[in-house]
């Protein structure tokens, strides 16, 4: 399987050159620890509990909650399959768990997309995430004539005739989802028309009667992945989110000024290993990390090209609860940014 080395020089010539970073990486990585983010959720047999559309192929099976990584990873939320503090739920791999698995889910912090929300309702457990019943669901482009997202909760980075752009590119809209809330939820942001005019809600708050906390949105978390979506305002609103989740305490937001990433965070017996990879052919010249963590941070290092550790400059608060990190590293698609942190 595969192809010969020789037929690509240009990778082999990569490894050699991160060859002392790739080994150091490797082996801190495999140090004993924990990785840290936002649950994934994951069943074995979640193909068995799927409900098909027509004409379904074989791919119709496959697991839905994973495709939503890449959506996190773009916002710098980190994400695992081990169970946090905040669970992510998309499309219907809730369905494979028993209720009193899903009620356990929902004690907790849920970041809930569209999809999983339909499913939720179609379990009869629409009311542990605030909905009663969903109106309708297409394209977003066959909701009429659609300007922008208005984010206007003061608590989640929004502001009155605040917006962001809805432009996924021409054929390239996502569905979105028309839900009727129940009347203790509480609107986040919503479409907009031409006129400026409210329209359908597309971000909702919930607590539920099991006391957890709920974050909806009206979109699938699989198909949101273009670059309009990951705006610096939209970042902000779900960084907003991950704290009303966690209570206070999220395990690893990454903030910066470009583009995609995945960040990646590993606690370990005496230290914590952060990392941001870049994704973008622009380099970053700013990071800033905020993350729970029990003390205030007293030193930082960064992994360089010849594996070696070496210290940085930052800037650092600390609340009681998490610790904010700010650094100025240049960061490109070619050396992601690792760091140690005590």
């Amino acid at each position: 399987m595969g192809s010969p080395m020789e037929r690509f020089p240009g990778y082999g010539q990569m490894l050699k050159k991160n060859k002392p970073f790739l080994e150091t990486l490797t082996r801190e990585f495999q140090s004993p620890g924990k990785y840290r983010g936002v649950q994934l959720l994951h069943a074995d047999d979640s193909a068995c509990s799927k409900v098909l559309p027509e004409n379904a192929d074989y791919s119709c099976l496959s697991q839905d909650g994973g495709g939503a990584a890449v959506t996190l990873d773009g916002l710098g939320i980190a994400n695992v399959f081990a169970p946090s503090r905040v669970t992510m739920v998309s499309g219907q791999t809730i369905r494979a768990f028993p209720k009193t698995k899903i009620e356990e889910i929902f004690r907790g912090g849920v970041l809930i997309d569209g999809p999983g929300v339909q499913t939720m309702i179609e379990l009869g457990l629409g009311s542990l995430c605030g909905c009663k019943k969903l109106r309708r669901a297409g394209r977003l482009d066959s909701f009429g004539p659609i300007s922008a997202e208005e984010l206007f909760h003061p608590k989640f980075g929004g502001a009155p005739r605040r917006y962001q752009s809805l432009f996924f590119g021409i054929g390239n809209m996502p569905v979105f989802y028309d839900f009727e809330l129940m009347p203790e939820t509480e609107s986040v942001c919503a479409l907009t028309e031409p006129d400026g005019q409210r329209s359908k809600g597309s971000a909702a708050v919930f607590e539920n009667h099991l006391g957890g906390k709920v974050y909806m949105l009206a979109f699938d978390f699989r198909e949101v992945d273009s670059g309009a979506f990951f705006s610096p305002l939209r970042v902000g609103q779900m960084h907003h989110a991950l704290e009303f989740l966690s209570g206070g305490e999220p395990d690893l937001l990454v903030s910066q000024n470009g583009g995609h990433m995945i960040p990646v965070r590993r606690d370990c017996d005496g230290f914590t290993l952060l990392g941001a990879f870049n994704l973008c052919l622009d380099p970053w010249t700013w990071e800033k990390f905020r993350f729970a963590f029990k003390k205030p941070v007293t030193e930082v290092y960064r992994l360089n090209e010849e594996g070696i550790w070496t210290e940085v400059e930052y800037e650092s608060s600390f609340d009681g609860r998490c610790a904010d990190l700010l650094l100025h590293q240049q960061v490109d698609f070619q050396f992601p940014l690792i760091l140690k942190v005590t």
